[in-house]
């Protein structure tokens, strides 16, 4: 089986090609790029609702879930160049009723992105938020 990143004990590397999204106070020893919203939903809501979103997003291919953990990875392909840059996810239960998303989104090649990671996490949030309140 796939072994899932930690998103507690991610270390960033040293290049500018990856982009991390945790929710706000989530401790980790890598800092976030940007924050999370808090969902107004239940983890699991949020994680079906999360997978209907990527069933629409193009060139996405290798998807693992583990939905018993909250955890999903997938690669997705530049649009021009088609290299793979690979995306893991967490879901995070903040109580019954709220729940948090962090992401890594990274490539596999180079060292700067053109801001494709930064702009990958960005659209996938401004996705999830058309379709879940978001916690103020």
């Amino acid at each position: 089986m796939y072994k899932f990143i930690n998103f507690k004990d991610l270390l960033l590397k040293k290049t500018r090609n990856q982009y991390l999204v945790l929710p706000k106070n989530f401790i980790s020893i890598s800092k976030p790029d940007s924050i999370s919203p808090i969902f107004k939903c239940h983890v699991k809501n949020l994680q079906d609702l999360f997978l209907e979103f990527i069933n629409d997003q193009n060139r996405i291919r290798d998807i693992k879930i583990d939905r018993e953990n909250n955890k999903f990875r997938c690669i997705q392909y530049t649009k021009f160049f088609r290299f793979p840059d690979i995306i893991d996810v967490e879901f995070i239960e903040i109580d019954a009723e709220l729940s948090a998303i962090a992401i890594y989104s990274r490539s596999r090649y180079g060292y700067y992105d053109f801001n494709v990671n930064k702009n990958r996490t960005k659209m996938w949030i401004e996705g999830i938020s058309k379709k879940i309140s978001i916690y103020e």
